[in-house]
């Protein structure tokens, strides 16, 4: 027999403080003290799964020996507990949104107009679904929607094509359920709209009553169905909260026909509150992860919240290590994991792809994916490692072959270029590897096939899941995904979407590839993956929505900004709002009463409570933490409170000018080396460049797979001068038709090879600037004054001898012409727009023996070298050195006429100028310092290591 208890009513409700689970157990036991603990014709209906676990654990540590528990449901499970006489499996979502996509297209065409594949549709045919859904949640019939319709032929403020869809949605829903109700498959609120209506006529036999524990928002259907079983006698409500403190306890209490205000309990002690300003999420982490580690005395006890997603990965990092016991219990978005970029990849190659051919770059991406490129085809995955490596050094030309710095390229091309297997085969010996080119061949042929050959037979979404199964099979059986436990719960995702795609009612329908991936992809961009762990043991990690009805001494609370905390969808979906509220579903302010109700009954029951949020100029912490800090300022009657800490590190900071020190070793090394304009330049222009250019003997790897820069615009354009001016090497140019059909024809075969297998669409364009600019530069040369081309791209070395000191140098002259009037002109040509002119005499006789007055005086050594050296092959000549710009078709000279009277002053100010800076370069006290300049920086290579 049940004793005086909660039994003996209708509906109770416990104070905020109360540990909920502890307060419901301690009841229950009261209430069956006489029936040998015998709980089983009990059930309890909780708003999820979680509670369950805690509420056995409860009544065991009560009771202290066995006991027969109550069945313990969430609502989603009391409803097909309810409906299971009637309704059929449930449907998956894609059969529900490809329902919805043939009704729309049955009942209206004009709503598929510019998404009438049904990938485009998809988004339309999820929020449809959402909509339908809620209507069936409440109950909603369809006489309300068609007040609707009746306003959408007038016409909403939407667009027209969302106010058509109005005037069907009555029809697409009366379809929908039809369908449901013919194949006998059921959606969530299909199954609620069912279960509200069965439930006067269902018998409940297996439970003496049902309490419903701690729901807090209820749907109609929900209402309806409680109300019936509290008219019974067959039902006890147990709520947390006050009515006249929760809008949504109310409408409860009201349509339930009940009182929900906590009764005979003592007040419980304010939680200590206490609040952390981080600055960005990784100090967020940092913060909860000292609060662990140095603040909390009963950690098993505690609950840290992450309300955003992209939290939990740093945190477990931070934190794990101080923890022994730690559930993690929070979907994690799937796009978040390798496992996802790698099939994003995987489809991005898909749609670049060019018939047979693909888009280098993106097989590059795909083949260099740590799980791609570690797989064990044959004995250890070093092998797949170097052939990988080898792969990418030959298509982006860092080793030429046939296929280096194709833009596009073909499997069969790549399989055929006996280079690649060659090098692999010579690596891997030298790592003690002993593999021959047939079996580095074989697997490079089976990680095509596995990944890219299946696709061209692939029509219809049982095919599309058979060559994805092969994929997900071979990366589980051959890569190292076991090593990593986030990757590996993704593919279990990813299995899961795979199995849905494979029994989806339209599964034998025929669909694009590019159709098929796009659904696919919104599949896995919707998808989360779920942790899993003992909710009993130790420390828990949950999103707000899993602590409903549990409490903790202690919670610690992240992310608690606005949008985040509550947060709240602000933008109008594919519904209007003005309609939502019309038919009574006002979502927004429902959810963030939802949302707050949740936060303050978990911290409510809390001992410590800890805020943690950032606060920067994008974000600002929530409205719940304003909340709770004008309740402390009201108690304290300040508006100073207590417990605001900031987030922050110790820094020690460096030196912003870096600098490395000189070694007698380095000295001896420089004063051996040889020495051209360009090297001299930059240690004029950075000693610290320099150093990693010269020293170290770092330089930027070029990449053929990346667009041209203008340096590689640069060596083209020159190179295409030396090939085709070397007919008028020692002979007066002539720039007649028939030189100007050879110049461009080999213009446009030389581009080809060298520049627009590397480019896209934009090659044309380039193409027409290049052309264009060298059909000005050929008009110009011919009204220059050349006698005659004394030669083209030389190059030469030569002993600069000043001050008793000998130098070596090497240097290449782009071009030297001997004029009409017997002047030599030396040519240095220049593609960009940077003057490398010196300055003037007046300016250079004034000028500083010390490196930045060089710099600024001089700026570049490349005319003076050129002109010491090639002045002495013609003695007698009238010479000068000139910047030949390519694009303005411009000439500086090095000797300005005004100045050609001191010449040999200015040649001597160079060299005093050249041995200033190698003396400077050979001095062992003086450092490589780095010199800032904000346009030089940006485009150095070595920015990073600086």
């Amino acid at each position: 027999m049940m004793s005086e208890g909660i039994f003996t009513q209708q509906c109770v409700s416990y104070p905020f403080g109360e540990n909920f689970i502890d307060r419901l157990a301690e009841d229950m036991v009261a209430a069956r003290i006489s029936q040998d603990n015998d709980f089983s014709r009990i059930a309890c209906v909780f708003g999820g799964k979680r509670p369950a676990l805690f509420l056995r654990r409860a009544l065991a540590r009560k009771i202290k020996k066995p006991f027969y528990p109550p069945a313990i449901f969430s609502m989603d499970e009391f409803i097909d507990y309810l409906a299971a006489d009637t309704l059929g499996s449930p449907i998956q979502s894609l059969d529900t949104a490809y329902a919805i996509y043939r009704l729309a297209g049955k009942c209206a065409p004009q709503i598929l107009a510019r998404r009438e594949k049904f990938s485009q549709f998809l988004p339309w045919a999820e929020e449809i679904a959402a909509f339908i859904e809620q209507l069936d949640l409440e109950s909603i019939d369809n006489e309300a929607l068609k007040e609707i319709e009746k306003s959408a032929r007038i016409g909403y403020d939407v667009p027209e094509s969302i106010n058509l869809l109005l005037t069907h949605m009555q029809k697409i829903r009366e379809g929908y359920h039809r369908m449901c109700k013919e194949q006998k498959v059921s959606a969530r609120g299909w199954k609620y709209l069912n279960a509200a209506k069965i439930i006067r006529d269902k018998t409940i036999t297996d439970f003496d009553t049902v309490v419903f524990a701690n729901l807090y928002y209820l749907h109609k259907s929900e209402t309806v169905l409680i109300r019936e079983l509290l008219h019974r006698n067959q039902a006890l409500c147990v709520f947390q909260g006050d009515q006249n403190r929760w809008s949504v306890l109310k409408n409860n209490a009201k349509n339930l026909g009940v009182t929900i205000i906590p009764r005979g309990t003592e007040e419980k002690e304010e939680p200590c509150y206490r609040f952390r300003a981080a600055f960005d999420v990784q100090s967020q982490v940092c913060a909860a992860r000292e609060i662990v580690k140095q603040e909390l005395t009963e950690k098993e006890d505690t609950v840290i919240v992450a309300p955003h997603p992209q939290t939990v990965v740093p945190l477990l990092c931070e934190i794990t290590p101080y923890l022994d016991e730690l559930n993690v219990s929070i979907g994690y978005p799937l796009r978040r994991s390798a496992i996802f970029v790698l099939f994003e990849s995987l489809r991005t190659i898909q749609e670049t792809r060019k018939n047979d051919t693909f888009y280098t770059k993106d097989y590059l991406v795909f083949m260099r994916h740590p799980l791609v490129k570690n797989m064990r085809i044959i004995d250890e995955e070093a092998v797949t490692r170097v052939i990988v490596h080898k792969l990418e050094e030959f298509l982006t030309g860092i080793q030429k072959s046939s296929i280096s710095g194709s833009l596009f390229v073909s499997l069969d091309a790549i399989e055929s270029a006996k280079e690649i297997v060659s090098s692999a085969v010579a690596t891997l010996a030298g790592m003690g590897h002993q593999t021959d080119e047939k079996q580095c061949q074989n697997v490079l042929a089976r990680l095509h096939a596995v990944f890219f050959r299946q696709w061209d037979d692939v029509d219809d979404f049982a095919s599309f899941s058979a060559v994805m199964d092969t994929i997900l099979d071979g990366l589980v059986e051959k890569s190292k995904i076991d090593r990593f436990p986030l990757a590996l719960k993704g593919i279990e995702k990813i299995f899961q979407i795979n199995e849905e795609l494979r029994t989806v009612s339209f599964c034998k329908e025929k669909f694009t590839l590019e159709e098929m991936w796009g659904i696919y992809r919104q599949k896995l961009e919707g998808a989360r993956i779920a942790f899993h762990g003992s909710p009993l043991k130790g420390a828990q990690v949950l999103g707000l929505f899993e602590t409903r009805s549990l409490n903790f001494k202690n919670v610690i609370f992240l992310d608690t900004n606005e949008s985040v905390l509550p947060k709240l969808t602000i933008y109008e979906p594919l519904i209007p709002r003005e309609i939502m509220l019309n038919l009574g579903l006002n979502r927004l302010e429902k959810e963030e009463e939802i949302q707050h109700y949740q936060f303050r009954r978990l911290t409510a029951g809390a001992r410590n409570v800890y805020l943690i949020y950032q606060e920067n100029r994008e974000k600002e912490r929530s409205r719940f933490i304003e909340e709770i800090i004008w309740e402390k300022q009201k108690t304290s009657h300040t508006l100073k409170v207590e417990g605001i800490d900031n987030v922050a590190f110790a820094l020690k900071v460096s030196s912003s000018q870096k600098h490395i020190d000189k070694t007698e070793e380095m000295a001896e090394y420089l004063r051996g080396e040889e020495y051209s304009a360009s090297r001299l330049n930059t240690y004029l222009n950075c000693p610290l460049q320099f150093y990693y250019r010269y020293v170290l003997g770092f330089k930027e790897r070029e990449e053929l797979l990346e667009d041209p820069e203008a340096h590689t615009i640069g060596t083209f354009i020159h190179e295409l001068l030396e090939e085709t001016f070397r007919r008028f090497k020692n002979k007066k140019p002539q720039f007649d038709k028939k030189f100007s059909r050879y110049f461009f024809g080999r213009l446009d075969e030389k581009f080809e090879e060298e520049i627009a297998k590397r480019m896209r669409s934009d090659a044309y364009l380039l193409k027409k600037i290049i052309v264009n600019r060298m059909e000005r530069f050929l008009k110009y040369e011919s009204s220059r004054r050349v006698a005659r081309i004394v030669s083209l791209e030389e190059k030469r070395r030569d002993i600069l001898s000043v001050g008793g000191k000998e130098y070596s140098f090497n240097f290449t002259v782009d071009r030297i012409d001997e004029l009409d009037d017997g002047d030599i002109i030396i040519l240095d040509y220049k593609t960009g727009g940077t003057d490398v002119s010196p300055r003037g005499y007046a300016y250079l006789k004034d000028m500083a023996m010390d490196r930045l007055s060089i710099r600024d005086a001089l700026k570049s050594f490349q005319l003076p070298l050129y002109y010491y050296f090639v002045k002495r092959g013609f003695p007698d000549c009238r010479v000068n050195a000139q910047i030949y710009n390519l694009r303005t078709l411009t000439r500086h000279s090095f000797i300005g006429e005004g100045d050609f009277a001191f010449r040999d002053e200015i040649m001597k100010i160079c060299l005093d100028a050249i041995v200033a800076v190698c003396n400077e370069i050979f001095d062992e006290t003086v450092p490589f310092a780095a010199d800032p300049d904000e346009r030089r920086c940006q485009y150095c290579p070595f920015a990073g290591l600086c």
